[in-house]
């Protein structure tokens, strides 16, 4: 029998701010958990993933944290001056404890 194995790219589901470090000037990192602690589907370097944010924004970002790390995925966001939204909103309304839509 093969085993199906869903990538985090084929994944929809909420998850919450673990962390936000502030890792340069205008970049936060955000560290992001399943609600359940479940692990998270595997993903490869160079993959990335929608967030589903305020206002039907949709963003993408790129992961950079450990793909042998199925607990957690990582993603850094650069306040953009000239954001239209998706960079502003990340920087100003996720916190510690905030649910954000993943795809």
């Amino acid at each position: 029998m093969t085993e199906t194995r869903t990538t985090l790219r084929e994944h929809e589901g909420d998850l919450v701010v673990e962390a936000v470090d502030h890792v340069a000037e205008d970049v936060v990192a955000l560290t992001l958990v399943d609600p359940d602690g479940d692990a998270l589907p595997p993903w490869t370097p160079g993959a990335h993933v929608d967030l589903l944010l305020g206002d039907g924004l949709v963003r993408q970002y790129s992961l950079c944290s450990d793909p042998a790390d199925s607990r957690v995925i990582r993603v850094g966001v650069l306040r953009a001056p000239d954001s239209r939204g998706g960079s502003a909103y990340v920087h100003e309304q996720l916190t510690v404890g905030s649910t954000v839509r993943v795809r």
